[in-house]
């Protein structure tokens, strides 16, 4: 309330902006950090544990990396975790997870706190200390917020984004959380209105979505790309697609932007058509609700 603010200040980090050079990550990843963050005595973290791709679960060190770093940082760390192939929604030890901590480490988080909330935005735990022990023992409490276990695979997904549906840089983490409970070669359809389109980096995004992954890398070898952000999203749906086809429904998205990311428009009204035509081909489907926020996990069957 008015109180804390009267008292701390509240200072917009950008990207592009007032930054401080701290060398780079073993990996080579240059540390570009918010010049007011490299020169405060004390840096605590504070933050959310939820599932997320390519970081395994959000919260800890990703408050400094990508939330107070420089362009260069955030462009490199993007890349990182959409070419991973060991990267996946709700694993912890990742290289994206190693790359960030690492940058943490180097400029010095002394503290993390980090919430979990359950659907309805209520805090159900907090978790406070050091940043890499902290957050581990965060993900175990998130486990049980938002893990939700599945007997088998199903044919088709319906995914439905709500809340996190105001564009598609964000609904597409219903993409990613769909494709663990579908079958291979099946089909998940995203269900989101998409309300602002595509996101924010849109130019580069459409204009490199029909390309594969193999050619978005020979072009950013090339220097011929400049927005790593935006292709770093194109390589990641490519990774979903490569094991899903993809359809959307969504008022915020025209089918020639759907269509060149490659995947199938459906609009709202023939929807229950699709429903019907894998019902009578006796395919099975499964539908997950808040999908953005959900870590579908296979539970093994007894003997």
């Amino acid at each position: 309330g008015k109180d804390i603010l009267s008292r701390i200040k509240v200072a917009p980090h950008s990207y592009k902006e007032n930054l401080a050079d701290y060398g780079a990550t073993k990996r080579g990843t240059r540390i570009w950090i918010n010049r007011e963050v490299k020169e405060a005595n004390i840096r605590i973290g504070v933050g959310s544990v939820l599932p997320h791709l390519p970081a395994g679960w959000a919260g800890g060190a990703k408050i400094v990396l990508p939330g107070v770093a420089g362009k260069d940082s955030v462009d490199q760390l993007h890349l990182l975790g959409a070419c991973d192939p060991t990267v996946e929604l709700g694993k912890v030890e990742t290289s994206f997870r190693k790359e960030i901590e690492e940058f943490a480490g180097k400029i010095g988080l002394h503290f993390i706190v980090n919430a979990i909330s359950d659907k309805n935005g209520n805090i159900v735990k907090v978790v406070a200390g050091h940043f890499i022990k902290t957050h581990r023992r965060g993900v175990g409490y998130a486990r049980e917020v938002f893990e939700v276990k599945y007997k088998e695979k199903v044919d088709l997904t319906i995914s439905s984004t709500y809340p996190v549906d105001y564009d598609f840089f964000q609904a597409d983490k219903g993409i990613f959380s769909a494709v663990l409970a579908t079958k291979k070669g099946g089909e998940v359809v995203l269900l989101s209105p998409c309300y602002e389109g595509i996101g924010s980096h849109v130019d580069q995004f459409m204009n490199l979505a029909n390309l594969d992954t193999s050619g978005i890398l020979d072009r950013i070898r090339k220097g011929k790309i400049e927005d790593i952000m935006g292709v770093s999203e194109v390589i990641l749906l490519n990774s979903m697609k490569d094991k899903c086809r993809i359809s959307i429904v969504s008022e915020g998205l025209s089918e020639v932007e759907v269509k060149k990311m490659g995947c199938r428009y459906v609009s709202l009204s023939s929807l229950q058509d699709l429903i019907n035509r894998c019902l009578k081909s006796d395919l099975r489907i499964g539908v997950i609700h808040r999908s953005a926020e959900i870590f579908p996990k296979y539970k093994e069957r007894s003997s």
